[in-house]
């Protein structure tokens, strides 16, 4: 007989094994990771009126990736700078924004700085296209750590891009004085949050061109409820 041996189905039952029981726990904050995307999928999570599938394999390898790199990062930091002067997934915390993160690390610089890190990677095109279109880091990267930067209380955050097949980065500053990013964060959580008290579903992205619309993992279980709502709504104004 045979064996059925795969190196691919163990690194996939491997990282499978990692994650389960992870999205099916209780939501008790806005999570600063989701900031900038779609407000129905987060909300329909914060209430388990839906719970998301599992993630498939391909975007578990991608999460791993990620993490690899990150940890690439940080290892080279810890060796030119010490241990003390890199801490790594800082809690961040909010209660009155209602909001919870984990920064991927703060540094303290030689001359007693603070600055917090965000690092994300990208595929070689993603990466150079970025570079090379010149409009900076995407938004929803830029109020991610600027939600990280108001819960710690540091001026200054740093964006790292890490370019998969030659690791190349692009670095970008986020500072705490940002007042237009401060507003789209603080509208944001302030519509969330509302939703959250009058247990309203917000309405959904209908343009198919947004990236919100292609990557929601819960658009049809966003545009069910939302219909949902307004026919409810609806009914009881006749």
């Amino acid at each position: 007989m045979e064996e059925q041996f795969s190196v691919q189905s163990l690194i996939s039952s491997h990282l499978r094994k990692k994650t389960r029981g992870e999205e099916k726990r209780e939501i008790k904050s806005w999570y600063a990771s989701g900031l900038g995307g779609c407000l129905t999928s987060r909300y329909l999570q914060r209430t388990q009126e839906t719970i998301p599938t599992e993630y498939d394999d391909r975007t578990l390898r991608v999460f791993a990736s990620g993490k690899h790199f990150e940890d690439w990062l940080v290892e080279i930091l810890k060796a030119e700078i010490g241990d003390k002067s890199c801490q790594t997934q800082v809690r961040c915390e909010d209660e009155e924004l209602n909001l919870t993160g984990y920064a991927d690390f703060l540094v303290t610089t030689p001359l007693g700085n603070k600055i917090v890190y965000e690092c994300k990677t990208k595929h070689s095109r993603a990466f150079f296209y970025m570079k090379n279109k010149g409009e900076g880091p995407m938004v929803q990267h830029k109020m991610q750590l600027w939600s990280y930067l108001y819960c710690l209380k540091i001026n200054e955050g740093r964006l790292i891009y890490i370019e998969k097949d030659s690791l190349s980065l692009l670095e970008y500053p986020i500072f705490l004085a940002d007042a237009k990013l401060e507003a789209i964060v603080r509208d944001e959580l302030n519509e969330l949050n509302a939703c959250l008290r009058e247990r309203h579903v917000p309405a959904p992205v209908m343009d198919k061109k947004d990236w919100r619309y292609k990557y929601c993992r819960l658009h049809e279980q966003c545009l069910e409820a939302y219909k949902q709502q307004e026919e409810k709504n609806n009914t009881l104004k006749i």
